[in-house]
């Protein structure tokens, strides 16, 4: 597969991700709702909850992976935070302000208070549009979006090691303060929030596919992806360093495109998803809500059928919402930031390196082998109309990486 083509196993990967978690909250807002009884086996009930978080992990796994590609391919910070705005607000933007108009007038949990105070109102508003709860202890309107806030923390520390990086030989002063700030803010958010750590499996992984180092070559590899998601899973809330051990070995399969469960991850079914994922991870708690209230005006009896009506309807209906979410807000929402600030769109990519020799690392050659890469007229078009000053050493990073997209 040509340097230029794109990894499919990522997208798979986040649509794994994206279902784990509509599937955990299908069968908790049913015991909520009274569908069903909750599970009575223990070791069920608590792994049920453990699943869908470690899934969110899981794309944190992924963010850590490609942002830093992100980073690099766009060499430049202002532009990446612009082309993060422009991926994430105009999905969030929307279910914001679903959030704060429906929210304080349905008395919708702690938001019903806000309609007596503006004060409070424009606080939470303000603190969510910021992504603030989940790094910070505040109210929270989107149940999902707690996630979000990691990320822009990942980002912004991102941002600051790549500009420290960049600035490390022409102003040593200025690099050393902003490696300490964003090396403080990584001790923080993971003293903080140890689940933020995943995103390090990402970063560790960008930088073994970088200089091409593989490991898990050898007879059992066709095996080893879902074996080390069973380890992965087993210490994740137990024994933190050892999760993330073995999920770094897990990414490694997927960006490698290497065993059965990456052939899974390529299924049809996945790669949809994983295409329209991040509409599916945000929207689908308002979909499942007012679904749930229309069954229960229905369910004027007990039984476990009612419960298999909410998933039968649950799940393709949020499929439905989450692909017309993709393509009018996510999609189209982009366009026009886009046209508004006059940006270029990123592109997708595949999660692979092109190294500044134009020979890239092929995941499905014998390990350190070489292939030449692909590069066309659309890639020299692609490229920034101004390259960073030598004196900068933007060439010393790994460049040219490309990812699925982010």
């Amino acid at each position: 597969m040509s340097a230029g083509s794109r990894n499919p196993t990522i997208d798979g990967l986040r649509g794994f991700s994206a279902l784990l978690v509509l599937l955990y909250h299908l069968y908790n807002m049913s015991v909520g709702a009274g569908f069903c009884r909750p599970i009575a086996n223990h070791y069920v009930a608590t792994s049920l909850p453990k699943l869908a978080m470690f899934a969110v992990m899981l794309f944190f796994c992924i963010s850590g992976y490609l942002i830093v590609q992100s980073l690099v391919k766009h060499a430049d910070v202002p532009t990446f935070l612009k082309d993060r705005v422009i991926r994430i607000y105009p999905l969030f933007l929307a279910l914001h302000l679903v959030m704060f108009t429906a929210g304080p007038l349905a008395g919708y949990g702690w938001m019903g208070s806000l309609k007596h105070s503006i004060a409070g109102y424009v606080a939470s508003f303000t603190s969510n549009l910021l992504f603030l709860p989940g790094m910070l202890d505040l109210p929270l309107a989107q149940k999902n979006a707690w996630s979000l806030s990691y990320e822009a923390a990942f980002y912004l520390i991102a941002s600051l090691f790549y500009l420290s990086w960049s600035l490390r030989r022409v102003r040593k002063l200025t690099a050393a303060a902003l490696a300490t700030v964003a090396l403080s803010g990584s001790a923080a958010a993971i003293w903080f929030h140890p689940d933020s750590a995943f995103f390090l499996v990402g970063v560790v992984a960008f930088g073994m596919a970088t200089i091409g180092l593989r490991w898990m070559d050898g007879p059992w590899q066709a095996a080893n992806g879902i074996v080390f998601l069973l380890l992965s899973l087993t210490f994740f809330r137990t024994f933190a360093p050892l999760s993330m051990l073995f999920g770094l070995a897990l990414f490694l399969t997927v960006i490698h495109e290497v065993g059965w469960f990456s052939a899974f991850l390529r299924t049809r079914v996945l790669q949809y998803l994983g295409k329209i994922s991040y509409s599916l991870y945000l929207i689908h708690p308002f979909v499942l809500d007012l679904l749930r209230s229309v069954v229960r005006r229905f369910a004027t009896t007990d039984g476990p059928h009612w419960m298999l009506a909410f998933v039968a309807v649950g799940i393709p209906l949020s499929i439905v919402v989450a692909a017309f979410s993709f393509r009018y807000l996510e999609t189209g929402g982009g366009r026009f930031l886009r046209r508004v600030w006059g940006s270029e769109p990123a592109g997708r990519s595949s999660g692979r390196i092109a190294s500044p020799s134009r020979r890239s690392i092929s995941p499905r050659s014998p390990a350190g082998s070489l292939e030449p890469a692909t590069c066309s007229s659309a890639t020299f078009a692609s490229l920034p109309k101004r390259w960073p000053s030598r004196s900068h050493h933007f060439d010393r990073f790994p460049s040219g990486r490309r990812g699925a997209s982010l």
